[in-house]
């Protein structure tokens, strides 16, 4: 369809507004009604697999949203397919979303709970109907006309709905990496609403924040901080965070999902607490403290470790049945518990080993141990590794810190010499210069060289190779 176009005789497309994956949005007009429409227009040049399963995932989207009738919910007018080409009807909305919105600044106390009372409002009655949206985010929260007291849920194109026979293929990751519940990251079959209220809590920390509760160079960095760090007491990063709002929120980015609590709640308290904040302050953005205490000093930090392996990229993975696949992870899970590590499985094939307890060197060691224990029981499939915290050992001159990667890198190198190493959250400055094991200082271009002599190939954040 192209601007110009009638749908339906008598929705007329305007100008294009936006293009995504999925489709194209227009801005039109109802000429019946009179007013603007935005209608979203499937794509239709994908491969036959991928259309025929967009295009049952775009009659959700319809059908869910026809079945939603809450204020805070993008209202549904009507959709249909008009010569092959599928489309849906809504309200068209003038303002921005709120992903937009906290470029510009991170929002007052009260500005966030306005958006958090009314979100877990539209969750509670959603989740009543059998519907989760599995995707809150900023980006799906829209701001009519920049007012947090008019915010609309958008893009239930990846919602469940137990009403509907599911369109999403068995063991495969719905949502954003940063929004994600735990549960979501290992795709735990049906995702509950609980998953929904901890994307709020992460959409609702960073309005707060101004920065994302989990942020990580690439989605499997992501993933591994949504599945094993604990985000920050919002009140340790804010000042004038109320204590019921702090412990609401930590309740919300609960790992277990029994333990967040329901929106109704979340929706009450928030109106509760927005009630008792003075007008004069609820205008005045919540002052963010330069530095977070983290009750450690510098030189000790804990260090937090992951060993990665895309079990379904190894020579045998083509091959490999679910249980030899499942009786290879339980092997795995048995030896690194020897090595002090637990291990998760992300839903996308990777098999994560995770060592949070003991030094720098130490850690590297049991690393390189886990890695080659991949390497033999998933033959031959990617392994690498990315680090949660800074290392901070007393092997290394305190004001020469080098990047804990390319630490752990050499000890890797020394312990796997035909390992091919992965620096999947490198972040070193090329400009920068190091002392490592205190009697050499080295250029980026040095280390890299000698990490190449030992490994023959280095990739640096899962991109391009050495």
């Amino acid at each position: 369809m192209q601007v110009g176009a009638l749908v339906d005789g008598r929705y007329r497309l305007v100008e294009e507004a936006g293009r995504g994956g999925m489709g194209t949005v227009f801005r039109a007009v109802d000429e019946r009604a009179h007013e603007p429409v935005a209608v979203k227009v499937l794509r239709h040049a994908l491969p036959p697999q991928a259309q025929a399963e967009s295009a049952a995932r775009f009659a959700r989207e319809a059908k869910t949203l026809a079945s939603l009738d809450h204020p805070a919910v993008v209202r549904y007018r009507a959709h249909g397919s008009t010569e092959g080409v599928d489309w849906l009807v809504t309200e068209w909305l003038e303002g921005r979303d709120l992903h937009a919105r906290l470029r510009d600044a991170p929002l007052t106390v009260a500005e966030t709970l306005e958006v958090g009372r009314r979100v877990a409002a539209v969750l509670s009655s959603a989740h009543a109907r059998g519907v989760v949206h599995r995707d809150i985010k900023p980006g799906n929260l829209f701001l009519v006309d920049d007012d947090v007291t008019k915010v609309r849920v958008l893009d239930f194109g990846v919602a469940f709905n137990r009403e509907m026979a599911s369109v999403t293929t068995a063991g495969s990751t719905v949502g954003t990496p940063a929004y994600m519940a735990p549960e979501q990251a290992r795709s735990e079959g049906a995702i509950e609403g609980a998953a929904d209220l901890f994307s709020l809590g992460c959409v609702l920390w960073e309005c707060l924040a101004g920065r994302r509760a989990f942020e990580g160079q690439n989605a499997i960095g992501v993933l591994a901080k949504v599945l094993l760090e604990e985000v920050p007491d919002i009140a340790t990063i804010v000042d004038g965070v109320p204590d019921a709002v702090a412990q609401s929120l930590a309740s919300a980015l609960d790992k277990d999902p029994r333990r967040r609590p329901s929106p109704s709640l979340l929706a009450e308290l928030f109106a509760d607490v927005l009630a008792t904040i003075p007008e004069g302050q609820a205008r005045r953005p919540a002052p963010i403290r330069a530095s977070s205490p983290t009750g450690l000093t510098d030189r000790e930090q804990r260090v937090v470790t992951v060993v990665l392996a895309r079990a379904s990229t190894g020579a045998a993975a083509e091959t490999m049945t679910t249980h030899e696949h499942a009786t290879r992870v339980a092997r795995l899970a048995m030896m690194a518990e020897r090595y002090g590590a637990r291990v998760e499985e992300l839903a996308n094939g990777t098999v994560a080993a995770v060592l949070m307890e003991g030094a720098a060197t130490d850690l590297a060691r049991r690393a390189a141990r886990i890695a080659q224990a991949l390497r033999a029981l998933f033959e031959g499939a990617p392994v690498g590794f990315l680090d949660l915290a800074p290392v901070f050992a007393d092997f290394y001159p305190a004001t020469h810190v080098p990047t804990s990667g390319f630490a752990l890198a050499f000890w890797l190198a020394e312990a796997c010499p035909a390992l091919p190493i992965v620096l999947a959250g490198f972040t070193a400055r090329r400009s920068a210069r190091w002392k490592l094991f205190h009697d050499h200082e080295w250029t980026f271009e040095q280390m890299v060289n000698r990490l190449l002599a030992r490994t023959g190939r280095l990739t640096m954040d899962g991109g391009g190779s050495a």
